[in-house]
């Protein structure tokens, strides 16, 4: 399936923070990230309307997450150069739909799909977030 450039991609991350709220409180353990899902907003940079179906499905089937927070044993020393790249807040990763532990937190009410996964099973760092579907 080729790659659908959605309308406000370079502002995901911004969008995704607002939603999520304060999350200075939370500590996450040893090589953990906890990432928000990337959720299709609806509609593609060209205009068209994706449905809600779509939009519902990112957050199980999504495979692009924006790091929020890590642990204190992520980046060890040297990992970085058997990764090939160090995992920084702020970084558009991959990972399999199935990886790590789904959850909703931070702002109460927030929609936004959270997961906490090992370091170990990120597969990618990517410019945006939707680049991958």
């Amino acid at each position: 399936m080729a790659v659908i450039q959605m309308r406000n991609s370079a502002a995901a991350d911004k969008v995704l923070l607002k939603a999520i709220g304060d999350l200075s409180s939370f500590e996450v353990g040893n090589e953990r990230v906890l990432i928000a899902i990337y959720r299709h907003e609806g509609v593609t940079k060209g205009g068209i309307l994706t449905s809600t179906k779509t939009e519902d499905e990112s957050d199980y089937q999504g495979k692009v997450g924006l790091v929020l927070k890590v642990g204190p044993c992520v980046n060890p020393e040297g990992r970085e150069l058997t990764r090939g790249f160090a995992i920084s807040v702020g970084d558009w990763i991959v990972v399999n739909p199935s990886d790590g532990l789904s959850m909703h937190a931070g702002a109460h009410g927030s929609k936004v799909m959270l997961r906490m996964l090992p370091e170990k099973v990120i597969h990618m760092r990517v410019p945006r977030p939707d680049v991958v579907w």
